[in-house]
């Protein structure tokens, strides 16, 4: 059971990390933390514990990007295909980024070529 004055405090961080949560300027750890402490809060202040939504299965494309598949053409139309039905799945912005970190030395290479 909160005194008065810690209830109150709980109260105030609260509706500060509610706030927070809701703006854009928190990095991903920045937000998990942020997101941690507020379902702590919440239960502290008398709320119900919300069931965690499911977790998405796995992409089997973008699993495979994960785990060091080789950037093809082909390969970049079908992540583009993948992406469109679904921009928010988890796994998206890691595979994009893998992606990402094995084309730039081509790129780097190809200009040092020319």
């Amino acid at each position: 059971m909160l005194t008065a004055l810690e209830k109150a405090k709980a109260l105030k961080e609260f509706r500060e990390l509610r706030l927070k949560l809701a703006g854009d300027g928190l990095t991903a750890l920045d937000k998990a933390k942020s997101l941690k402490r507020f379902r702590e809060l919440r239960l502290l202040l008398g709320g119900q514990n919300q069931p965690e939504a499911q977790e998405p299965a796995n992409n089997p494309l973008y699993q495979s990007i994960l785990e060091g598949r080789e950037v093809t053409l082909e390969l970049l139309e079908q992540v583009k295909a993948e992406a469109e039905k679904d921009l928010n799945h988890p796994q998206l912005i890691p595979a994009v980024l893998k992606l990402k970190e094995q084309v730039e030395p081509l790129q780097v290479h190809q200009s040092e070529a020319a």
